[in-house]
């Protein structure tokens, strides 16, 4: 009798240990398979973009590379001759770093050039020198007015005209194949100290579907980089935020938190974003975090003192300290990205500085052969 109880016991223990280590390798096999299809799932995400960077070549355009020469030979097409392929004016250097066409030009004396009533506008110009002879005042307000003058301007039709100085640089980005593949793109962006920055931007009215759609819109956990939904695609708004994963394998805005190092700063402060029409300068002034809801998403202001209180808070509020002067006319750009707390998230802003006219080589060289 003795005996069957503890024949019996042994038969129970040993169906427990059983199942607890079926349990077990059931519990390593699901993670096992959760690992492996998270991991399938960021390399999806990653050679997808990868791939999308055949239509973009960013870098000449920046402060890192200061002359053509420093192109990569392999972006170049190997059949055509170095002085066909450019079939340009020389190139300089403005004071943003910006590998340019030519020189800089004034927008101001572009549109006087085109105008029959040139006279009346020197007449004018003496005027103003004359009033600011006579008032040292009337030439400090004069100063700070013009240096209040924003960048860019919406016309009535939705285009954006450039104000003050005007470069001309070659086209980086094929809008047109890109396009094909998704027509909501508005814009591609490149962080000059993080070169592993280098996205397609879109735009839809649902912020949530690009949490979790690539540009080719697959389904995957990456998403993709995405204008807010209520903000204009032309970026003339005073803030417009841009949003993107803060991916582990460092992808999307993974590495966006470098900016808490004032070295990724130093190495360079701009990023860029091109659109089809005009390529925009951004300065870096404040990388920080902030709430999940915080007044750094906001986009309009209702007085141009509100928006000058709300660009010091942004400065003053950076982890890193910059000398950037900011103004109510400025237009500037928000990046946000999750961070390990929920409720907490890393911005790093910037205003633009240039708006760039964009000179398509392949154009010019065929308009030269006509």
């Amino acid at each position: 009798m003795a005996d069957n109880n503890k024949k019996g016991k042994f038969k129970i223990g040993s169906i427990i240990r059983n199942l607890v280590l079926i349990l077990a390798v059931g519990i390593f096999c699901y993670s096992g398979y959760q690992l492996i299809t998270i991991y399938m799932e960021y390399k999806e995400g990653s050679d997808e973009y990868q791939d999308l960077e055949k239509y973009v070549d960013v870098a000449a355009n920046s402060s890192n590379a200061e002359t053509e020469k420093q192109i990569p030979e392999e972006k170049k097409d190997p059949d055509v001759p170095e002085e066909t392929e450019i079939n340009m004016e020389e190139t300089n250097v403005d004071e943003f770093g910006t590998v340019i066409i030519g020189d800089l030009v004034d927008s101001e004396e572009l549109e006087d050039t085109e105008q029959e009533g040139s006279e009346a506008h020197v007449s004018l110009n003496e005027n103003e020198t004359t009033q600011s002879a006579e008032s040292s005042d009337a030439a400090e307000k004069s100063k700070k007015e013009k240096k209040a003058t924003p960048v860019i301007e919406e016309k009535e039709d939705g285009s954006v005209k450039i104000l003050g100085k005007i470069g001309k640089v070659k086209k980086r980005v094929d809008f047109e194949e890109l396009k094909k593949i998704n027509p909501e793109i508005i814009g591609w962006l490149y962080v000059e100290a993080i070169d592993e920055i280098n996205y397609p931007i879109v735009q839809t009215d649902d912020n949530a579907y690009y949490l979790s759609h690539t540009f080719k819109k697959t389904d995957n956990i990456a998403g993709s980089i995405f204008l807010d939904c209520d903000t204009k695609p032309n970026f003339t708004e005073a803030n417009s935020v841009i949003y993107g994963h803060n991916m582990k394998n460092g992808s999307m805005f993974g590495k966006l938190n470098q900016f808490y190092d004032e070295e990724t700063y130093e190495k360079s402060k701009y990023f860029w974003i091109y659109t089809e029409d005009l390529y925009y300068k951004y300065e870096i002034f404040s990388c920080t975090e902030v709430g999940a809801i915080s007044e750094s998403y906001q986009r309009q202001f209702e007085t141009k003192w509100e928006f000058e209180d709300y660009l010091k808070r942004m400065q003053e509020n950076s982890v890193i300290k910059t000398d950037t002067e900011l103004t109510s006319a400025d237009k500037i750009v928000t990046l946000s990205t999750c961070t390990a707390s929920s409720d907490v998230r890393f911005v790093v802003q910037g205003k633009l500085v240039r708006a760039y006219q964009v000179v398509d080589p392949d154009k010019t060289k065929n308009d030269t052969e006509k």
